[in-house]
């Protein structure tokens, strides 16, 4: 087996193996504004029925409940939330329940703590069918494109995710003549 997939079956199954920390604060005290990290890219992770879960906030608006999904090779939000949005164009969302139709529009402003993640073409779809934490209604589905060119480490006992730097702005220093 080869180590990427040995790695995403270790993080699968921590995922979904392990069961509460006793002690562990609750979704509301967890997941909030207050809650994110000053100057990093480390936010408190929510694990709920499986699924991992965190605050996503928008310079336009109130921070918003987003699904950590890193299977997903796009990300999505929820029509309720980009309604004002206009579509620059049509895609097809393809997935394990057959292929659906989506307006695809632009998000910016989007921060993961305290570093800003990058512009995303996002499907506007609805996610008001997805299980969530405590009830809250899922706002956004954050992909694999929003971590592009940094690396995404999830701390299953601390229940943290941290985002690193951008390895794109990191380039120039690595490389010294």
């Amino acid at each position: 087996m080869s180590r990427p997939v040995l790695l995403a079956l270790v993080a699968l199954s921590a995922c979904t193996a392990n069961p509460p920390v006793p002690g562990a604060p609750s979704v509301a005290s967890a997941v909030g504004p207050a809650a994110l990290a000053g100057d990093s890219g480390k936010v408190p992770v929510v694990r709920a029925h499986g699924l991992l879960f965190v605050e996503v906030s928008a310079e336009s608006g109130t921070p918003m409940l987003a699904l950590l999904d890193t299977g997903a090779s796009a990300s999505a939000i929820d029509p309720r939330r980009a309604s004002d949005l206009k579509a620059v164009a049509k895609g097809e969302v393809v997935g394990t329940t057959g292929t659906v139709a989506a307006d695809v529009v632009e998000l910016t402003d989007l921060r993961l703590g305290a570093l800003s993640l990058p512009g995303l073409r996002a499907t506007r779809r609805d996610l008001s069918g997805l299980l969530s934490p405590d009830g809250r209604a899922v706002e956004m589905i954050l992909g694999s494109d929003a971590f592009a060119g940094r690396a995404l480490t999830i701390d299953f006992v601390e229940r943290t995710a941290e985002l690193g730097p951008s390895l794109l702005s990191a380039a120039p220093d690595a490389v010294k003549m």
